[in-house]
């Protein structure tokens, strides 16, 4: 298959992954490495397995590119699990609320959650908008990427005369 990346055409088949999981021996799951793609019974970390396969350096392209590469070649991607966390008291504040009352026809608040990939960005993901993801080398500027690309969202349903969507959401404080 032709992907682009970083402005150049690249090319990537499921012989060359085979071919890169039979060179090299997996990093480890777990941590930062959360998506893995087992191959004859060896677990790989996505982005490990990217670049072997691909040459490309980690740094130039995030996790989320080497699930959505992967899997059109057929591969499982599989999650591993967080480690389990103690019982937990769950509280919804008062803040949400007032996040929503202030909205006016012109704004709309949207949850972004934030979140280190394994090569230092922070990728930041708006999961009331599927699909929708950015990231930056700081968080103010993962915040920053992500709000562009939910104006653009907004200003491509406006221009199409579909409705904008209203935040449902909620904030949780947990006790752990």
């Amino acid at each position: 298959m032709r992907f682009v990346l970083g402005g150049l055409e690249r090319e990537l088949d499921s012989d060359m992954v085979w071919k890169a999981a039979q060179q090299h021996a997996p990093d480890p799951i777990g941590g930062l490495h959360r998506y893995y793609v087992d191959i004859g019974g060896r677990r790989y970390p996505v982005k490990q397995l990217f670049s072997l396969a691909t040459g490309i350096q980690r740094n130039e392209f995030i996790t989320n590119e080497a699930v959505r590469h992967l899997k059109r070649l057929g591969f499982t991607v599989e999650e591993s699990p967080w480690p389990s966390a103690p019982p937990v008291h769950v509280q919804s504040p008062d803040f949400a609320e007032s996040h929503r009352q202030q909205e006016t026809e012109n704004s709309v608040t949207f949850a972004v959650s934030l979140e280190p990939d394994e090569d230092g960005f922070i990728v930041a993901s708006c999961p009331q908008l599927p699909g929708y993801h950015s990231q930056g080398r700081s968080r103010p500027e993962a915040v920053r990427n992500i709000g562009e690309a939910i104006r653009g969202y907004i200003a491509s349903m406006k221009s199409h005369g579909e409705e904008v969507p209203r935040a449902n959401w909620e904030l949780v404080k947990v006790n752990v």
